[in-house]
Protein backbone atom coordinates (compact mmCIF):
# COMPACT_ATOMS: atom_id res chain seq x y z
CA UNK A 1 0.00 0.00 0.00
CA UNK A 2 2.75 2.53 1.07
CA UNK A 3 4.42 1.70 -2.26
CA UNK A 4 1.34 2.52 -4.46
CA UNK A 5 1.00 5.57 -3.04
CA UNK A 6 4.91 7.16 -4.00
CA UNK A 7 3.93 6.83 -7.68
CA UNK A 8 0.72 8.76 -7.13
CA UNK A 9 2.67 11.54 -4.93
CA UNK A 10 5.23 11.50 -7.76
CA UNK A 11 2.40 12.11 -10.49
CA UNK A 12 0.26 15.04 -8.45
CA UNK A 13 4.07 16.53 -8.02
CA UNK A 14 5.15 16.38 -11.72
CA UNK A 15 2.22 17.90 -12.61
CA UNK A 16 2.26 20.24 -10.18
CA UNK A 17 5.89 21.06 -11.76
CA UNK A 18 4.41 21.13 -15.01
CA UNK A 19 1.72 23.46 -14.41
CA UNK A 20 4.03 25.80 -12.68
CA UNK A 21 6.49 25.77 -15.56
CA UNK A 22 3.56 27.35 -17.96
CA UNK A 23 2.82 30.05 -15.83
CA UNK A 24 3.95 33.39 -17.81
CA UNK A 25 4.79 36.60 -17.32
CA UNK A 26 1.27 37.61 -16.79
CA UNK A 27 0.43 34.91 -14.48
CA UNK A 28 3.04 36.17 -11.84
CA UNK A 29 2.82 39.29 -9.05
CA UNK A 30 4.75 42.12 -11.53
CA UNK A 31 3.49 45.18 -10.48
CA UNK A 32 5.45 48.33 -9.73
CA UNK A 33 4.81 48.46 -6.11
CA UNK A 34 5.01 45.13 -5.59
CA UNK A 35 8.58 45.71 -6.51
CA UNK A 36 8.88 49.28 -4.98
CA UNK A 37 7.98 47.98 -1.96
CA UNK A 38 10.67 45.55 -1.63
CA UNK A 39 13.54 47.39 -2.34
CA UNK A 40 11.48 49.91 0.05
CA UNK A 41 11.92 47.17 3.00
CA UNK A 42 15.75 46.75 2.20
CA UNK A 43 16.55 50.65 2.24
CA UNK A 44 14.69 50.31 5.29
CA UNK A 45 16.90 47.31 6.78
CA UNK A 46 20.15 48.56 5.49
CA UNK A 47 19.65 52.25 6.95
CA UNK A 48 18.84 50.41 10.48
CA UNK A 49 21.95 48.00 10.17
CA UNK A 50 23.58 51.40 10.10
CA UNK A 51 22.03 52.92 12.69
CA UNK A 52 23.14 49.58 14.50
CA UNK A 53 26.55 49.67 13.86
CA UNK A 54 26.86 52.84 15.71
CA UNK A 55 25.83 51.37 19.31
CA UNK A 56 27.21 49.76 21.85
CA UNK A 57 28.67 46.52 20.72
CA UNK A 58 26.52 43.52 22.24
CA UNK A 59 25.59 40.27 20.68
CA UNK A 60 21.80 41.69 20.63
CA UNK A 61 23.17 44.24 17.97
CA UNK A 62 25.68 41.64 16.13
CA UNK A 63 22.26 39.42 15.35
CA UNK A 64 19.95 42.42 14.36
CA UNK A 65 22.44 44.07 12.05
CA UNK A 66 22.57 40.43 10.85
CA UNK A 67 18.75 40.94 10.77
CA UNK A 68 18.96 43.64 8.87
CA UNK A 69 21.47 42.87 6.17
CA UNK A 70 19.96 39.16 5.39
CA UNK A 71 16.30 40.80 5.28
CA UNK A 72 18.45 43.50 2.79
CA UNK A 73 19.48 41.25 1.06
CA UNK A 74 16.40 38.75 0.50
CA UNK A 75 13.64 41.80 0.05
CA UNK A 76 16.40 43.30 -2.58
CA UNK A 77 16.77 40.58 -4.49
CA UNK A 78 13.17 39.68 -4.75
CA UNK A 79 12.46 42.75 -5.83
CA UNK A 80 14.75 42.83 -8.87
CA UNK A 81 13.31 39.45 -9.49
CA UNK A 82 9.97 41.10 -9.85
CA UNK A 83 11.53 44.15 -11.87
CA UNK A 84 13.22 41.71 -14.53
CA UNK A 85 9.78 39.54 -14.98
CA UNK A 86 8.17 43.02 -15.06
CA UNK A 87 10.56 44.18 -17.87
CA UNK A 88 9.91 40.82 -19.84
CA UNK A 89 6.19 41.52 -19.75
CA UNK A 90 6.69 44.91 -20.62
CA UNK A 91 8.43 43.89 -23.81
CA UNK A 92 6.14 41.50 -24.62
CA UNK A 93 8.89 38.49 -24.13
CA UNK A 94 8.09 35.09 -22.42
CA UNK A 95 8.95 34.59 -19.26
CA UNK A 96 11.22 31.06 -18.65
CA UNK A 97 10.31 28.99 -15.77
CA UNK A 98 13.19 26.83 -16.20
CA UNK A 99 16.89 27.24 -16.52
CA UNK A 100 16.51 25.96 -20.12
CA UNK A 101 14.04 28.24 -21.36
CA UNK A 102 14.80 31.60 -22.86
CA UNK A 103 14.24 35.12 -20.55
CA UNK A 104 15.09 32.88 -17.64
CA UNK A 105 17.66 35.45 -16.19
CA UNK A 106 15.02 36.40 -13.22
CA UNK A 107 15.67 32.91 -11.65
CA UNK A 108 19.39 34.01 -10.76
CA UNK A 109 17.87 36.64 -8.38
CA UNK A 110 15.21 34.45 -7.37
CA UNK A 111 17.74 31.84 -6.36
CA UNK A 112 18.96 34.62 -3.88
CA UNK A 113 16.42 35.45 -3.07
CA UNK A 114 14.90 32.33 -1.65
CA UNK A 115 18.63 31.60 -0.07
CA UNK A 116 18.87 33.98 2.39
CA UNK A 117 15.10 34.64 3.28
CA UNK A 118 15.06 31.20 5.79
CA UNK A 119 18.00 33.48 7.57
CA UNK A 120 16.05 36.52 8.43
CA UNK A 121 13.41 34.96 10.77
CA UNK A 122 16.37 32.81 12.21
CA UNK A 123 18.48 35.70 12.88
CA UNK A 124 15.42 37.53 14.65
CA UNK A 125 14.32 35.07 16.39
CA UNK A 126 18.21 34.25 17.72
CA UNK A 127 18.28 37.83 18.75
CA UNK A 128 15.29 37.62 20.58
CA UNK A 129 16.69 35.02 22.55
CA UNK A 130 19.62 37.15 23.37
CA UNK A 131 17.74 39.95 24.45
CA UNK A 132 15.30 37.92 26.55
CA UNK A 133 18.65 35.89 27.88
CA UNK A 134 20.57 39.40 28.90
CA UNK A 135 17.90 40.52 30.77
CA UNK A 136 16.77 37.94 33.28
Amino acid sequence: PKQAQHPIAREKFARAMESLSKINCEERDTEVLTWMTAYVVAVVCLAGAFLASFSKDTMSRQLFIIFALVTALAFGLGGTSHMQIFKLQRENRSCGSSWQEDNHEWMYTWLFAVTFAPFSPAALAALAISTTESSG
